[in-house]
């Protein structure tokens, strides 16, 4: 005679605690390999996002003084006052020490043919920008100028002093441009 009974199942454990019961390890030996590439790749997508915010930043904060040297809106140009002027759009992302830090340069030129030798760079021997002979000296109306800035920015996620101690992150900005007839 056949039986019309319907045994039960075995009862199984639900997922989470045949996880939490399971005590093999290889769960925590996979994710110990994946957490380090995982936070490297995290921490430099962070880092390259605040490099290309500073450059950015430096970029919209020399062209506030070129704007104002430019219309004569500011005809006594000094070298604190650029500094200034360009570090406070960078004092979201720069230290206190923007203005010991940051190298200008800004003068005259005899015409934009001279402009455009002027605002090439040279590299010193360790492959930061060279700054020596930098300096400020601006005209009046309808002269022609090159601005350079460049500031070195340290690394906010120091992942790549790992690999390369006492690296920066030298971010350049150059313009050339005619003031008007004021």
């Amino acid at each position: 005679m056949s039986s019309n009974k319907i045994h039960p199942r075995p009862r199984q454990a639900p997922t989470e605690t045949r996880f939490w019961r399971n005590r093999s390890g290889a769960t925590a030996i996979e994710f110990s390999f994946l957490i380090l590439p995982f936070l490297v790749l995290v921490f430099s997508i962070i880092e390259v996002s605040l490099g290309f915010a500073s450059g950015q930043l430096l970029a919209n904060g020399s062209e506030k003084v070129v704007r104002q040297i430019r219309t004569g809106q500011q005809t006594v140009v000094t070298d604190s006052w650029v500094k200034s002027e360009i570090c406070k759009s960078l004092s979201l992302l720069s230290g206190s020490n923007c203005e010991n830090e940051i190298a200008i340069y800004l003068q005259s030129q005899t015409g934009f043919s001279a402009a455009a030798s002027a605002s090439q760079i040279s590299f010193k021997a360790d492959g930061s920008i060279d700054t020596t002979g930098w300096g400020i000296s601006a005209g009046g109306a309808s002269t022609i100028h090159t601005l350079k800035a460049v500031y070195p920015r340290p690394t906010m996620i120091d992942l790549i002093s790992l690999v390369a101690p006492n690296v920066q992150m030298e971010f350049f900005y150059t313009s050339t441009w005619r003031n008007e007839p004021y």
